[in-house]
């Protein structure tokens, strides 16, 4: 996955926040993991999980790509790479400086910075059975 923007502009995030040295350090690796910089696994477990789920909405006629909610898709990696192994991941968020560089990475890689959405509402903006697969990585620990 390209990445060199989305990393220069995280930079002005981590910035912005007033972040450690320590904690932009703890940071930055789990999001070389995510982009693939430091293999870590992931676009080996998101395309077999993935396969899993396709055989299991798809019949053997109609092998086409999972339809994806990306539930708190904060900075976009994980909808970023679903949508480049072929499926189609919608990205909604609620924090717009995570939005920003969701739409950053998804732009660096081709995709279209529509892929990801805002929403701070308790209802979807998709009509009911839209998606195959809803996903939420990272998200409940930290609501209230």
């Amino acid at each position: 996955m390209k990445s060199q923007e989305f990393l220069r502009n995280l930079e002005f995030f981590y910035n912005e926040l007033n972040y450690s040295e320590e904690y932009r350090a703890m940071d930055i690796a789990g999001r070389k993991e995510k982009l693939g910089i430091i293999d870590a696994g992931y676009e080996k477990f998101f395309s077999q999980k993935l396969a899993f789920f396709a055989n299991k909405t798809n019949t053997l006629s109609n092998q086409s790509p999972l339809c994806i909610l990306d539930f708190g898709s904060g900075t976009g990696e994980f909808t970023v790479l679903m949508n480049l192994l072929g499926h189609k991941a919608i990205g909604i968020e609620l924090h717009q400086a995570h939005l920003k560089l969701a739409k950053i990475l998804s732009k660096e890689n081709g995709l279209s910075e529509d892929l990801f959405i805002f929403n701070d509402k308790k209802e979807l903006p998709f009509p009911d059975n839209h998606f195959d697969l809803v996903t939420s990585f990272s998200v409940f620990e930290h609501l209230d």
